[in-house]
């Protein structure tokens, strides 16, 4: 695990860097990350299809279809990706679920997304998110927020 995410960390530096950048329209291990979802999960045939289900595969793309699943009652939920990113948003989705209320939730993820913003209206925010990534997800996986620059 520490050896994936001391290279999960390299290739994101790399990337933030423009150092190593993935080709256009490229899918594979190095992809980005969906900041939401593209499916209409409020449907009644989507919400039919997993509500209450015991074991659920998906995608973990945004981690939208995850978290879903979880609000509709799924147990045990295995996810998969092409990329090796999605898997560290979806834990930051899961963090800041359970350390904001819903307002600083959507303004969070909905709001300005640049970074002095994010820095200077939402420390707080950011903060309640690294305990609890802390608390729920162990040290691990907040070396990824201290090393992406």
């Amino acid at each position: 695990m520490n050896n994936n995410l001391n290279e999960d960390i390299t290739i994101a530096q790399q990337i933030v860097t423009r150092e190593k950048l993935p080709p256009r329209h490229y899918y594979g291990d190095i992809s980005g990350i969906y900041r939401f979802t593209n499916e209409v999960m409020s449907s009644k045939e989507y919400k039919d299809a997993i509500t209450d289900k015991e074991k659920i595969l998906s995608v973990l793309s945004s981690g939208d279809q995850i978290i879903n699943s979880i609000l509709l009652g799924s147990k045990e939920i295995e996810g998969f990706d092409i990329s090796r990113f999605p898997k560290y948003y979806l834990m930051l989705k899961l963090a800041a679920l359970k350390g904001l209320n819903k307002k600083e939730y959507l303004d969070f993820f909905f709001g300005n997304i640049q970074m002095n913003y994010l820095m200077k209206i939402h420390m707080l925010s950011y903060i309640r998110i690294l305990v609890v990534m802390l608390l729920v997800f162990g040290i691990h996986y907040l070396i990824i927020l201290s090393h992406v620059k």
